[in-house]
């Protein structure tokens, strides 16, 4: 990975960081732009609001109250940000909650039953986590309902669909897919940030290409993945995370943010550490709540680059 680097502070505030301070407030967000080639026709009011994807990193751990990146991107826009971070969750369920690559469910017997919860018998992936989203709506086999997340008497995981509207038992094929209701978010501004799964790039890439294929636009912004603070030059996970951040480059040329080269260079050059870390290639310790998730003023300076991006684009 090209590891290219400042002279010091005054990069802190990257180009696009400048053009947003410059052009935010002029900017409708409604007008054509090149990447703007939607399947289906977006209107103005959902193609300027903002739906965020991603785990730990996108529901704010390590922030303050109200501080995730979604949430001071909202602040800094003026547009409603929906926040779909879930801890812990990996790119296919993180996909499968956001419609691109849906959960391929089995019902007992293949059945649905004629009212009530039924607990699946076979799930391709966990849209739903102990850490959330909480239930979710959407439909499978035509039925319209519920999708919930419990476990059993010995701590198994475990998902039941409850249909809306009791009536005939009917068949379902196994591993019919669940489409999650997507309240329009597919004709947002679509952040991706995933990354806990980077030990499988395939999958990994293949979520974020499905993710992305779903919308109804292309105003949509891929996110380069962060190493942890002992994940910096030299270590086997350093390699594969510059790998897929190359290949994320490549794949999403227009609609590519390196957040992670970024943040490693707003870096505190008077601050000992800081300077460690930014020698090793690692978002700093200034920067960081702990080893792996950013605090405050982290967040916002993703959150401020997002609104840069946007600003850039005229989305």
């Amino acid at each position: 990975m090209s590891r290219a680097r400042t002279t010091g502070p005054g990069t802190i505030a990257s180009i696009a960081t400048l053009a947003f301070f410059v052009t935010l407030s002029s900017c409708s967000g409604d007008g054509a732009s090149p990447e703007t080639t939607a399947a289906s026709p977006e209107t103005p009011a959902a193609s300027r609001q903002i739906a965020t994807w991603g785990d730990s990193s996108t529901s704010g751990i390590g922030a303050s109250a109200d501080l995730s990146y979604p949430a001071q991107l909202q602040s800094l826009t003026g547009r409603s940000a929906f926040n779909g971070g879930v801890s812990g969750q990996t790119s296919d369920q993180i996909a499968a909650r956001q419609g691109g690559a849906p959960a391929l469910l089995t019902f007992p017997s293949n059945t649905l039953p004629a009212a009530g919860p039924v607990v699946l018998e076979f799930e391709s992936t966990f849209p739903i986590t102990a850490e959330g989203p909480g239930p979710i709506t959407g439909t499978i086999g035509g039925s319209h309902g519920t999708l919930s997340y419990q476990t059993d008497g010995n701590d198994n995981r475990q998902l039941a669909f409850t249909r809306d509207d009791p009536g005939m038992a009917k068949f379902v094929p196994a591993l019919s897919p669940f489409h999650p209701d997507t309240f329009g978010r597919e004709a947002q501004i679509n952040v991706f940030w995933m990354g806990n799964n980077f030990f499988d790039p395939q999958g990994l890439e293949s979520d974020i290409g499905k993710s992305a294929a779903f919308l109804s636009t292309r105003r949509f912004i891929v996110m380069s993945l962060n190493n942890a603070g002992d994940q910096g030059i030299g270590t086997d996970a350093y390699d594969q995370l510059a790998q897929i951040n190359a290949d994320l480059a490549q794949a999403y040329p227009g609609n590519f943010l390196d957040i992670r080269r970024i943040l490693v260079d707003n870096y505190d050059p008077a601050d000992p550490q800081d300077v460690r870390d930014h020698d090793d290639d690692v978002i700093p310790t200034s920067l960081r709540n702990d080893n792996v998730h950013l605090n405050d003023k982290g967040y916002r300076i993703v959150a401020r680059e997002i609104a840069a991006f946007i600003a850039a684009k005229s989305w």
